[in-house]
């Protein structure tokens, strides 16, 4: 028998009282029986196996650890546990705050590891971008509430709502693709403040949905409040009086609650969406569908985070603190592979430690997309501020964890100290194969422009005399000819005008007759000036008046959607009534950095990749047919502007004379490009849908494609950041 280690010693003699407002609970888990040990004033439950819950149920504050290390061996017989997971059970216990020393002896390495969980906590509070803010008591209204709103939980709303979800699935793929034409523009600076009340709307109905149905099955809801992430709120409500369940489906149910109430609130949007013509209706509805589906999909369904999705998964699969367990494999291979230190796993069932595995590499993976992902929107939408949130959340999320290993690595650790040459050796072979994979990894290097679906040409009819829309021929849709009458104008002042002048001329044929039967040869003449003059302004307003007539100069369809309020307005000359285009003669207008510009100048005329957004099978082949050779701040088309969602940053456009702002001009100036589409390809994009066109320049390494992306990113940034 091997001689038991110094830890285990040290701790023999320390006594350990738990907290007597802890409660525990049989439960059948997993096809085995355990305990739930309830910490009501922290809202947090534990499972515990029968042989943990009788040691742990002899930590009275007088009997020493060994003591009741010897009374569980002897009560449990073969099914005992070794004095080392005693050891690990009471840090666990001092780390939860579960029990705490309280006899002579040697315990410090249990206030060791209660001081380590203090720190932790605080250090969470130090972290800016996710931050748990507590602020009331639901449970006593939830309590004179739940009895009357108990139907919504129930089954029969639970089918209605599976029905809707399914029929409301069934429509967005019928409108697919105007549900994604609408969806380009939901990040826009103008929609921010719907969205963001959208996704509060659609959090309170979420939590409240938890809240009910924990209250269905007789939970508590203690508390409620809210969790900024990168400053942005989320609501949330505490059910995990539902861990002390025995039936896992009624757990299930609490956990899926939200998720089932957001697909509802979104079937509803987009049955809105897609039968309703209000613009402001379509509008919400879809602020609405965007943020019940990306919220539900990729934080609350998603098992790898924390939310509804892990403990649904967890439930499931019947392997209680499965996050934890996964922590801890992770742990594992860091102190053994790593640091060379000893360290075994507990011994799990096959497929439960196969599960385990798989889970913690994903997790850890996710966390950190996520970590990195939120110290870059931060740093987005903050600007300055923003740069400090990222510091402050990397420091939080990477410093911290950096300068507890080094403390770990440089502390005395007796026998087992944690090999620093068998560190530096992995960590120079990993940070190897790094580099020799960002070089070797082979990376196809291209540039890209933005650019939208444009008309070539765009004919846009203006008024070239003022007057009163009198009939419209036409409606937004319908395919004309050339010459075709599309609009009457009526200005009875020119026509009057028109009307005065003929007289005046025919008077001034009769006047100069009679000069000429008189041989007033002078006076004659002087009258055939003035009717010369008459005749001119007559010329003049008959081409004005003929000008209020609006024809077609050629063939293609009318564009102009809000065609029908014109009736009975009056229109200045010079004013735009409506633009006709033809669906098979459309280009590509894009928009070219112009650092890239001599690579596109060199392409004219040769094909380049272009993909188009929101419609299926994207990818098509074009030629570039010119590229300008001056660079302008003059934005191209108003769909590439930030301002209407697209992605080149823009600033207010101010007149230099009035100081005054008038539209919109690019930050930094840029190029402009034209690739025109086959007609069989025009026929089946929008105008005005976005796309990126492509340039291959060669085939590099992956560190070049990454650095590319990397300055292509800051340089918008920057770009964005001087336009603010």
């Amino acid at each position: 028998m091997s001689a038991p280690q110094h830890s285990t010693v040290a701790l023999g003699e320390v006594r350990l009282a738990l907290r007597p407002d802890l409660a525990f609970t049989l439960q059948q888990y997993g096809g085995h029986r355990c305990y739930v040990i309830e910490d009501a004033t922290n809202s947090r439950f534990y499972r515990i196996g029968l042989p943990e819950y009788k040691f742990i149920s002899l930590l009275d504050g007088q009997t020493s650890l060994r003591a009741a290390l010897q009374l569980t061996a002897n009560a449990l017989g073969p099914d005992a546990f070794s004095e080392e997971d005693a050891a690990a059970i009471c840090k666990w216990l001092v780390h939860c705050q579960l029990a705490r020393p309280t006899a002579p002896g040697d315990a410090g390495q249990l206030l060791d590891a209660a001081r380590t969980a203090a720190r932790r906590r605080r250090s969470s509070w130090l972290n800016p971008l996710i931050m748990k803010l507590p602020l009331v008591d639901p449970d006593p209204w939830l309590s004179r509430l739940a009895p009357r709103l108990a139907w919504l939980t129930g089954g029969h709303v639970l089918s209605l709502g599976l029905l809707l979800v399914f029929v409301a699935g069934h429509q967005a793929v019928t409108h697919l693709e105007r549900i994604a034409s609408a969806s380009r523009d939901v990040l826009a600076p103008h929609n921010w403040l719907y969205l963001a009340l959208s996704w509060l709307l659609l959090k309170l109905i979420h939590e409240a949905s938890h809240a009910l149905v924990c209250k269905r099955y007789g939970g508590q809801v203690r508390e409620a409040g809210l969790v900024l992430i990168a400053l942005a709120p989320i609501c949330y409500v505490d059910v995990t009086s539902a861990w002390r369940w025995p039936s896992k489906w009624q757990r299930i149910h609490v956990s899926a609650a939200g998720m089932l109430a957001d697909l509802a609130v979104g079937g509803l949007a987009v049955l809105l969406f897609c039968h309703v013509d209000h613009p402001l209706v379509a509008q919400h509805a879809r602020n609405v569908m965007v943020a019940a589906t990306v919220t539900t999909l990729l934080f609350n369904a998603n098992p790898l985070m924390r939310f509804d999705g892990y403990y649904i998964l967890a439930d499931v699969l019947e392997i209680p603190n499965l996050y934890p367990l996964g922590q801890e494999y992770v742990r594992y291979l860091g102190r053994r592979y790593l640091l060379g230190v000893p360290a075994v796993l507990p011994r799990w069932p096959w497929r439960t430690a196969l599960i385990i595995k798989t889970y913690a590499v994903a997790s850890c993976g996710w966390r950190l997309l996520v970590t990195v992902g939120l110290i870059l929107v931060a740093e987005a939408m903050f600007y300055g501020a923003g740069i400090v949130l990222a510091v402050i959340g990397a420091i939080a999320w990477f410093g911290l964890p950096a300068l507890r290993l080094a403390s770990y690595l440089f502390k005395d650790h007796g026998r087992e100290p944690p090999r620093l040459g068998r560190l530096a050796l992995v960590a120079g072979g990993g940070g190897l194969a790094i580099l020799l994979t960002l070089q070797l990894a082979p990376w196809p290097l291209a540039v890209e422009a933005p650019a939208v679906v444009a008309f070539a040409p765009l004919t846009t009819l203006r008024a070239a005399s003022p007057g009163f829309v009198h009939r419209l021929h036409v409606a937004p849709g319908d395919i004309v000819q050339a010459g075709q009458v599309l609009i009457l104008l009526s200005n009875p002042r020119l026509e009057a005008e028109l009307a005065e002048l003929e007289l005046a001329v025919q008077q001034s044929e009769l006047r100069s007759r009679v000069y000429r039967q008189q041989e007033q040869i002078a006076a004659a003449q002087a009258e055939d000036e003035a009717r010369h003059a008459l005749e001119v302004k007559r010329r003049e307003r008959s081409n004005q008046v003929a000008e209020l007539t609006i024809r077609s100069p050629v063939d293609g369809q009318v564009l102009q959607a809000d065609l029908q309020s014109l009736t009975g307005t009056y229109v200045a000359e010079g004013t735009e009534l409506l633009s006709i285009g033809d669906e098979q003669q459309k280009e590509l207008v894009l928009s070219v950095a112009q650092a890239d510009g001599e690579l596109f100048a060199s392409q004219r005329g040769k094909p380049v990749d272009v993909w188009l957004h929101a419609t299926p099978a994207a990818r098509l082949a074009a030629s570039l047919e010119k590229i300008s050779p001056r660079a302008t701040t003059v934005l191209a088309r108003p769909a590439l502007g930030a301002m209407a969602g697209g992605p080149l940053p823009v600033r207010p456009r101010r007149d230099r004379q009035t100081g005054t702002e008038e539209a919109w001009e690019l930050v930094e100036p840029r190029l402009s490009g034209a690739v025109p589409l086959p007609p069989e390809r025009a026929q089946l994009v929008r105008a005005g849908q976005r796309a990126t066109v492509k340039l291959r320049i060669r085939r590099g390494n992956l560190g070049e494609g990454l650095y590319q992306i990397w300055e292509s990113w800051l340089r918008g940034r920057l770009a964005s950041s001087r336009g603010a």
